[in-house]
């Protein structure tokens, strides 16, 4: 079953002319915010939203990005297919991409046949459904599904603008969703696997899916200086990879899932190993599951205390005492440093995404062709 919607020029095209209607409508509505949205507050300037330049302008290019991945891409199988069926059918999809990831072997061969099984299984779904999508109910499903996602991201916006709306939003907002809707009515019948991925605050900077972008104001004054637990995800869009991190789906449910990371912080609390103030600071700078652990694990060694020692009564208590404080502030120290290395080389934050083509034509094996690097502001 080998088949190609479009090729890569053809899709570079298309992302291009989406990134710029977002663009096109960031910029447009960059003076006419009331706020920041929240998600982005640990990443942009208290007053941005009071000044309006290149900074608010980035911030509306990576939430409606961010949402039309969330909304759209990652969540509809085919919009010519009913909703709720096409919704199922996209969970069908990830899942299957996700279990084949639990398995520890991550070969090139593993890789190629994961994409193999995807592809087909899309044909053959898409082969069964032909009377729905070719039928008299396909242009009235597409037609109701691009005017129920054009209210909803017209409303996700309207949450942090000003009001009256800006002029142009219910027009930018429609050309945003019929492009994202064309790509999406492409990606099931190809052959080959288009990966896209909106990459999360924290990330580390990958040259190879990311591109970076000059001109930000430097991070002086964040609009929220303690972050929650939502700005724990990472790289969470997607179809259950992230194309320009080694995180295995485990790892990324376990960084994006609130309840799992509440219970690994209330657990490390216990077993004293890190305090829930430090742990949710690694989660928000972008630390992996097992950049956690391993930082756990060291914690703990450096922080157990000496048994004490005899024969000196009170005087041997307080030596070892002082010793047990002196480990202790420098476990500190090195902890500091290590979250101060970690900052370096990580995502402010995307203002698009990025876009991998793998399989048959898709480049080399175990590889992929990259036809659209992720622009990213550095911290």
């Amino acid at each position: 079953m080998s088949k190609t919607s479009l090729d890569d020029n053809e899709y570079a095209t298309r992302f291009s002319r989406l990134d710029g209607a977002i663009n096109n409508l960031s910029f447009n509505i960059r003076k006419h915010w009331k706020g920041i949205p929240p998600w982005l507050g640990p990443f942009v300037n208290r007053d941005a939203h009071t000044v309006g330049t290149k900074e608010m302008t980035a911030v509306g290019r990576a939430c409606i990005t961010r949402w039309v991945v969330d909304e759209i891409l990652d969540r509809y199988f085919h919009p010519s297919i009913e909703a709720g069926l096409s919704s199922q059918l996209k969970i069908i999809e990830k899942n299957i991409r996700r279990n084949a990831q639990n398995s520890a072997i991550q070969s090139d061969e593993h890789r190629d046949d994961l994409t193999t099984k995807l592809t087909n299984w899309r044909l053959t779904t898409l082969e069964g459904l032909q009377d729905s999508i070719n039928g008299a109910q396909a242009n009235e499903y597409r037609n109701v599904l691009t005017q129920g996602l054009s209210e909803k991201l017209t409303a996700s916006l309207q949450m942090n603008l000003t009001d009256p709306p800006p002029p142009g939003l219910d027009s930018g907002v429609g050309m945003i969703i019929e492009l994202a809707i064309g790509i999406a009515a492409n990606l099931p019948i190809e052959s080959r696997d288009v990966c896209i991925e909106y990459f999360m605050p924290g990330m580390p900077i990958v040259d190879a899916y990311m591109k970076l972008e000059p001109g930000m104001p430097p991070l002086v004054n964040p609009a929220i200086v303690t972050p929650q637990s939502e700005f724990n995800s990472l790289g969470e869009q997607g179809d259950g990879e992230s194309i320009g991190s080694k995180l295995s789906a485990e790892d990324r449910e376990r960084e994006r899932d609130p309840a799992a990371i509440e219970a690994e912080i209330r657990e490390a609390a216990a077993k004293g190993t890190q305090t829930t103030g430090q742990s949710r600071s690694d989660s928000v700078s972008g630390v992996s599951s097992k950049d956690k652990k391993k930082q756990s694990f060291l914690g703990g060694l450096v922080n157990k205390k000496p048994p004490p020692t005899g024969g000196e009564g009170g005087r041997g208590a307080g030596q070892a005492g002082m010793v047990d404080r002196e480990a202790q502030e420098k476990a500190e120290r090195e902890r500091e440093r290590e979250r101060e290395r970690e900052k370096e080389g990580t995502i402010r934050f995307a203002a698009f995404v990025a876009v991998e083509v793998r399989g048959k034509g898709g480049g080399a094996s175990g590889g992929g062709n990259v036809l659209v690097k992720a622009p990213v502001y550095a911290h």
